[in-house]
């Protein structure tokens, strides 16, 4: 088992907030357990910390740990000498716990390094601090994204001291040191050098950096060090960037403006060189929203993202419906909410034994339905896998308890008096056993007589609707394709989707394929009599016609969508 701590910076800014969001749908995986050290914003949904005192004490992968290390009398957004001591002091049990190699990676939040050096700390950064807490001869700083990694040979210098700290022999130990580093983390790099002085120097007319780069460069070759450059950084991005996988930039600005505009929030700092993985939010404390929980905390998902991709063997990136997750309720904007609620209610007053108090809606998106199940003496409760779509559904309905629930794995709740799953969401378990292994599920999660509310696609939906489909929108910060396929030989319908997403000043593509099975009637009505469910009713939508009794065929062949009303 491995243990990722992650510390949550200064308790007065957003570090304690993004960490929170970030961690509270994660997919926690078996081999890692995450410890978080300092002020945590607890929640009713999604993942409960277990509260320790000692590293000691975790024992279990797929587990969230908490080790507060906090001062109560702080509140956020109120910075002070007084919280630069809270953090520092989180600082120093993280790299305690690192020294005694109880961690194999850090994460950390900002911290204010203003109210640290309030507390008379000579404190310059977390990369300066960890390198000499943990005795690396030499580290560097470095940025992760998609589609920009960048490297940087000076972190926090006033520019008027480049000439000085850019010597032969520190720049020789830094790209050494990078290209070593980054050749672990990826296979076959091609790295490129940003020159410091316009134009890469003009032949040193601007300076003999970057004639030192060029010698340099060459010298490193002979040891099969391979570093293209140096190139001119004002037009390196707009025509050389595709060209490599890795840049290095002279210095801090150089890199990080076009980085921090192509991430879009969800970059990563990396520090290279240390005993263990190190990434962090690339942003600060941001002291100014602190009280409002508005806080983006993409950045430090992807921080804890990116630490678990080097550790664990089960890691996938929990980007489940990825960009199509934001763009859900903007794709979903013709559905009629409430007309789909009122047929649930009216089943709900046909068909349960007494009025439900447990509800769960299994794949619940963005909590349209389940926030309209709300009621008098109603428990409302949702899962789903995409843990954007359960922020979403957070911020739409705080009433409601939310799950990150993977529809193969036992639901979250027992003793449920009904169970929901619609808009087709059976039809992505794309093989008869993981239907079955829902349906079994459901029959553990129900009380006696509890009722299970579901839908699926049909082979008339695809064949007539779907088939050749082609549709294109415009929204205010999102271009979208959308096109689908009906493959009959094997009975999937295949949805292919083109988001371009605007950033700021560029459009950001993002590409996606779903599949969904396409089940019979017959084969649902067998799957449900295999789990043990009994059906009740089945539905087409249109009318409050029972076709429990129809051909199965006939339903198959003549509606878009059916619906089972079944129980234990």
């Amino acid at each position: 088992m491995k243990v990722i701590g992650i510390s949550t910076g200064d308790p007065t800014g957003i570090g304690p907030e993004v960490t929170a969001k970030a961690l509270r749908y994660h997919n926690l995986l078996p081999d890692i357990a995450i410890v978080v050290y300092g002020k945590f914003i607890t929640s009713n949904n999604g993942h409960q910390p277990i509260k320790i005192h000692d590293i000691s004490q975790v024992r279990h992968g797929a587990c969230l740990y908490h080790l507060e290390i906090d001062n109560p009398e702080l509140s956020l957004g109120n910075p002070s000498a007084e919280s630069g001591k809270v953090a520092i002091a989180i600082l120093d049990k993280i790299v305690e716990d690192v020294k005694n190699k109880h961690l194999d990676a850090l994460v950390t939040a900002p911290v204010s390094k203003k109210h640290i050096r309030d507390t008379g700390y000579d404190f310059i950064g977390h990369t300066e601090f960890l390198q000499t807490k943990l005795a690396a001869d030499n580290v560097a700083m470095t940025f992760w994204s998609d589609d920009l990694k960048v490297g940087l040979l000076t972190t926090h210098l006033p520019l008027h001291q480049l000439e000085k700290v850019l010597t032969p022999e520190y720049c020789q130990a830094k790209l050494k040191l990078i290209y070593s580093e980054v050749n672990k983390l990826m296979k076959d790099p091609k790295i490129a050098l940003l020159a410091k002085n316009p134009h890469a120097g003009e032949h040193g007319a601007f300076g003999e950096t970057d004639e030192m780069f060029k010698k340099l460069l060459v010298e490193l070759s002979q040891e099969n060090i391979h570093i293209a450059g140096p190139f001119p950084a004002d037009t390196f991005f707009s025509y050389n960037r595709q060209e490599y996988d890795f840049i290095i930039s002279s210095y801090h600005d150089q890199g990080l403006i076009p980085f921090k505009m192509l991430a879009g929030g969800k970059g990563v700092n990396v520090t290279l060189g240390l005993p263990v993985y190190r990434a962090s939010a690339e942003h600060g404390t941001a002291f100014d929203i602190a009280q409002d929980n508005k806080a983006d905390f993409s950045s430090m998902q992807s921080a804890i993202y990116w630490v678990e991709d080097k550790l664990s063997q089960h890691h996938k990136l929990s980007k489940e419906y990825g960009e199509f997750s934001n763009f859900y309720d903007n794709y979903m904007a013709h559905v009629n909410y409430d007309q789909w609620t009122a047929k649930i209610n009216v089943w709900i007053d046909q068909y349960a034994k007494d009025k439900p108090k447990r509800i769960f809606e299994i794949a619940c998106g963005t909590g349209e339905i389940t926030r309209r199940l709300v009621g008098d003496e109603r428990e409302v409760m949702g899962g789903d896998i995409s843990e954007i779509m359960l922020h979403l559904a957070e911020k739409k309905c705080p009433e409601i308890t939310l799950h990150r629930h993977n529809m193969l794995d036992p639901l979250p709740v027992e003793n449920l008096d009904l169970a929901v799953c619609v808009f087709d969401s059976i039809n992505y378990l794309l093989e008869e056993k993981l239907v079955l292994n829902l349906f079994q599920n459901v029959y553990t999660a129900l009380n006696p007589k509890g009722l299970f509310i579901f839908d699926i696609s049909t082979i008339f939906n695809s064949e007539e609707n779907l088939d050749g489909f082609i549709n294109y929108e415009e929204y205010a910060n999102y271009k979208v394709l959308h096109t689908s396929d009906w493959d009959p030989d094997n009975e999937t319908q295949k949805s292919y989707l083109d988001i371009f997403k605007k950033n700021k000043t560029i459009y950001q593509n993002f590409s996606e394929t779903h599949y969904q099975k396409i089940y019979s009637v017959r084969q649902i009505r067998a799957l449900l009599e295999d789990s043990g469910l009994e059906i009740l009713a089945i539905y087409n939508g249109t009318d409050n016609l029972n076709l429990i009794n129809y051909y199965p065929e006939d339903l198959d062949e003549r509606f878009s969508r059916i619906y089972f009303i079944v129980n234990k």
